[in-house]
């Protein structure tokens, strides 16, 4: 990649922006996936390095990944960084009609008095999906409470299968669902669950999270101590984090959720609102627009 980017860096006189959304080979070694020591961790940081080095500008998606950056990389020019959000094209404006809520939950068999917390997307090791089990084990017996997982990954066969296998009657699994149906059913959800791995170094910034501020949902979040996405919950009001594994700090700020119908709702519109000011793709165009616009130096 490095080599390309060069390339057409020289031949066409052009500037380029990284857009940063993983802070990779790290994130490998922090899960135990390879250690600092072995040839795939060498060789990805030799190549990382490199695109560093060549990159004009470099977008990151909150200050934490910015101070992460330059610490770890102390000879990166400082000016090259900038926040860049994740960003989508924002559809909704509106929340759903309980009329059109309650006719999507009647499809995939969920009462209209169900409080159904959503994990969608990836199930895999950066995940940290073993705290998942144990929340799900916590709310067995509280049938008001459905747990809706969708989604594909390296870890979906056995989170799968564990829930199979102790007969869990409020979770309800989908192996694939075509994306306009998953957004559909999102919406008549309640609470976006996030979960990341407690050993977590870096970082990171849950990218599932824009999708449930568009359906204007709270978020419920699962996480590490270290990356500044806590922030961001507590910042803006649109929901509640702790750390992966805390099943006692997580159950007082779930039930609190799932207790006050009225606390979810602020929080959902407080989310779906910093989507709109922060998170939106036309946003994201004016800050490369006025990055390229800028004189070379």
């Amino acid at each position: 990649m490095c080599k390309a980017v060069k390339w057409a860096m020289k031949k066409y006189r052009a500037k380029s922006y990284l857009m940063m959304k993983d802070i990779f080979p790290q994130n490998g070694v922090d899960i135990g996936l390879y250690s600092k020591k072995s040839p795939i961790y060498l060789y990805f940081r030799h190549q990382e390095k490199n695109l560093y080095k060549i990159s004009s500008k470099i977008g990151c998606m909150s200050q934490g990944n910015i101070d992460y950056l330059a610490k770890e990389n102390p000879y990166i020019d400082k000016n090259k960084f900038e926040i860049f959000p994740n960003s989508v094209i924002v559809n909704e404006d509106k929340p759903i009609t309980k009329e059109r809520r309650n006719k999507i939950r009647k499809k995939y068999k969920l009462k209209d008095d169900d409080i159904v917390a959503i994990f969608g997307g990836n199930f895999g090791k950066p995940q940290g999906l073993d705290f998942l089990l144990d929340i799900i084990k916590e709310y067995n017996k509280n049938q008001r409470v459905k747990f809706l997982l969708i989604g594909r990954g390296t870890e979906k066969e056995r989170i799968f299968n564990e829930i199979k296998k102790n007969k869990y009657k409020n979770v309800f699994t989908y192996d694939f669902m075509p994306r306009r149906d998953y957004e559909e059913l999102t919406r008549a959800c309640d609470i976006g669950l996030i979960f990341l791995d407690k050993r977590f170094t870096i970082p990171n910034y849950p990218s599932k999270t824009l999708s449930y501020f568009e359906c204007f949902l709270p978020i419920m979040a699962s996480i590490d101590k270290n990356t500044d996405y806590s922030k961001l919950l507590e910042e803006e009001n649109c929901g509640f984090w702790v750390e992966n594994g805390d099943i006692k700090s997580f159950k007082q700020k779930f039930d609190k959720l799932i207790k006050d119908e009225k606390l979810r709702k602020n929080m959902g519109e407080n989310g779906h609102n910093y989507l709109k000011n922060s998170c939106n793709v036309q946003d994201s165009v004016k800050i490369i627009e006025r990055y390229v616009g800028e004189e070379n130096v």
